[in-house]
């Protein structure tokens, strides 16, 4: 797996509280009406982004199996199991 970056909270900069789902390292499922965007439907989360305002906007850059990444939003994935 490749390295791992720091979150990287937008919203340092407002009085909002910002949360979010999935931790770094965390195994998360592409939900099925998207997962024929990407290569599979189980990844790892390396980074995190955090939207200020709309946590279904936090965006996770995932890592698949294969060593493929992507960029999804929090209402595309789910948690996986272990």
């Amino acid at each position: 797996m490749g390295g791992r970056a720091p979150v990287e909270a937008l919203a340092h900069r407002t009085s909002a509280t910002v949360m979010q789902q999935f931790q770094i390292g965390e195994k998360v499922l592409v939900l099925p009406q998207f997962v024929h965007l990407y290569p599979r439907s189980t990844a790892v989360v390396l980074e995190v982004k955090l939207d200020p305002f709309r946590a279904m906007f936090n965006e996770y850059k995932i890592e698949f199996p294969d060593g493929a990444t992507a960029a999804v939003f929090e209402f595309q994935i789910r948690k996986g199991t272990d």
